[in-house]
Protein backbone atom coordinates (compact mmCIF):
# COMPACT_ATOMS: atom_id res chain seq x y z
CA UNK A 1 0.00 0.00 0.00
CA UNK A 2 1.77 3.37 -1.24
CA UNK A 3 1.44 6.56 1.04
CA UNK A 4 -0.20 9.63 0.05
CA UNK A 5 1.37 12.68 1.62
CA UNK A 6 -0.38 16.06 1.19
CA UNK A 7 1.43 19.02 -0.19
CA UNK A 8 2.86 21.19 2.59
CA UNK A 9 0.99 23.86 3.86
CA UNK A 10 2.42 27.25 2.58
CA UNK A 11 2.31 30.74 4.80
CA UNK A 12 0.01 33.41 2.89
CA UNK A 13 0.45 36.67 4.20
CA UNK A 14 -1.38 37.92 2.32
CA UNK A 15 -4.31 35.70 2.89
CA UNK A 16 -3.36 36.05 6.36
CA UNK A 17 -4.17 39.53 6.45
CA UNK A 18 -6.73 39.87 4.21
CA UNK A 19 -8.68 37.82 6.92
CA UNK A 20 -7.50 39.88 9.42
CA UNK A 21 -9.00 42.98 7.61
CA UNK A 22 -12.21 40.93 7.17
CA UNK A 23 -12.27 40.15 10.85
CA UNK A 24 -11.75 44.04 11.64
CA UNK A 25 -14.35 45.04 9.35
CA UNK A 26 -17.33 42.70 11.21
CA UNK A 27 -16.42 43.30 14.35
CA UNK A 28 -16.46 47.02 13.54
CA UNK A 29 -20.41 46.49 12.26
CA UNK A 30 -20.53 44.66 15.78
CA UNK A 31 -20.01 47.67 17.17
CA UNK A 32 -23.21 49.45 15.77
CA UNK A 33 -24.79 47.29 17.16
CA UNK A 34 -23.84 48.44 20.72
CA UNK A 35 -27.07 49.68 23.03
CA UNK A 36 -26.23 51.64 26.06
CA UNK A 37 -29.46 50.13 28.17
CA UNK A 38 -28.12 46.61 28.09
CA UNK A 39 -28.23 44.78 30.86
CA UNK A 40 -24.96 43.12 32.42
CA UNK A 41 -25.85 39.71 30.47
CA UNK A 42 -26.95 41.67 27.12
CA UNK A 43 -23.18 43.62 27.40
CA UNK A 44 -20.91 40.42 28.35
CA UNK A 45 -23.05 38.13 24.73
CA UNK A 46 -21.98 41.34 22.56
CA UNK A 47 -18.50 41.80 24.10
CA UNK A 48 -18.36 37.94 23.36
CA UNK A 49 -19.40 38.65 20.29
CA UNK A 50 -16.82 41.06 19.02
CA UNK A 51 -14.36 38.73 20.19
CA UNK A 52 -13.44 39.36 23.76
CA UNK A 53 -14.93 36.72 25.54
CA UNK A 54 -12.75 36.56 28.23
CA UNK A 55 -13.36 39.81 29.30
CA UNK A 56 -17.16 39.57 28.61
CA UNK A 57 -17.01 37.57 31.56
CA UNK A 58 -14.55 39.71 33.60
CA UNK A 59 -17.22 42.36 32.78
CA UNK A 60 -19.78 40.37 34.07
CA UNK A 61 -18.41 39.36 37.25
CA UNK A 62 -17.91 43.51 38.26
CA UNK A 63 -21.68 43.76 37.08
CA UNK A 64 -21.02 46.50 34.44
CA UNK A 65 -24.07 46.90 32.18
CA UNK A 66 -23.95 49.26 28.75
CA UNK A 67 -24.60 52.15 30.68
CA UNK A 68 -21.28 51.91 32.48
CA UNK A 69 -18.92 51.30 29.43
CA UNK A 70 -19.08 55.22 29.56
CA UNK A 71 -17.26 55.26 32.61
CA UNK A 72 -15.05 52.61 31.94
CA UNK A 73 -11.14 53.73 32.22
CA UNK A 74 -7.48 52.28 31.42
CA UNK A 75 -6.98 51.68 35.65
CA UNK A 76 -10.53 49.49 35.44
CA UNK A 77 -9.60 47.63 32.88
CA UNK A 78 -6.16 47.35 35.15
CA UNK A 79 -8.14 46.13 38.06
CA UNK A 80 -9.67 43.57 35.96
CA UNK A 81 -6.73 41.96 35.18
CA UNK A 82 -6.87 43.15 31.34
CA UNK A 83 -2.94 43.79 31.21
CA UNK A 84 -2.38 42.04 27.86
CA UNK A 85 -0.77 44.62 25.31
CA UNK A 86 -2.68 44.32 22.05
CA UNK A 87 -6.09 42.82 23.38
CA UNK A 88 -6.44 45.64 26.02
CA UNK A 89 -5.44 48.42 23.59
CA UNK A 90 -8.01 46.66 21.11
CA UNK A 91 -10.80 46.98 24.29
CA UNK A 92 -10.04 50.56 24.65
CA UNK A 93 -10.29 51.79 21.13
CA UNK A 94 -13.97 49.98 21.29
CA UNK A 95 -14.28 51.50 24.79
CA UNK A 96 -13.49 54.83 22.92
CA UNK A 97 -16.24 54.01 20.05
CA UNK A 98 -18.71 53.37 22.28
CA UNK A 99 -18.17 56.31 24.64
CA UNK A 100 -19.15 58.26 21.29
CA UNK A 101 -22.26 56.96 21.11
CA UNK A 102 -22.99 58.68 24.19
CA UNK A 103 -22.59 62.26 23.21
Amino acid sequence: MECVRSPPRVHNPVGAAAAAAAAEAERRKLITTFDKSWSSANLAAWLANIGFSEEAMLFAKEGFDGNDLRYILPEDLDEMGIVDGERRNQLLNILEQVRATFE
